[in-house]
């Protein structure tokens, strides 16, 4: 894993488990709280918040992929989205 500042900070995430059922299970449950993730901001993005815009970009950028034993988490946040981010409403 790691952290990479460019044009955008991207951030990959590697978790090892046990076993191959281990390292799905830990998956599902990342795509579980992602998804949870999107429906909250989702339904506060009505409060047209650029801060809550922004974190939904972050939030929908990040991908969970199960190799083997390995689950890898990857996101990316765009120099677009740390600027709204930082603005004020």
């Amino acid at each position: 894993g790691g952290v990479t500042v460019g044009d955008e900070i991207k951030i990959e995430v590697a978790v090892s488990a046990k076993s191959a059922n281990d390292a799905k299970a830990i998956k599902d449950e990342v795509d579980a709280g992602l998804k949870q993730a999107r429906l909250m901001l989702a339904a506060l993005a009505f409060a047209d918040s650029k801060q809550i815009d922004a974190l939904l970009d972050v939030v929908n950028s990040v991908k969970a992929a199960v190799k083997e034993k390995t689950v890898l988490i990857k996101g990316a946040v765009s120099p677009e989205a740390i600027e709204n981010a930082l603005k004020k409403d």
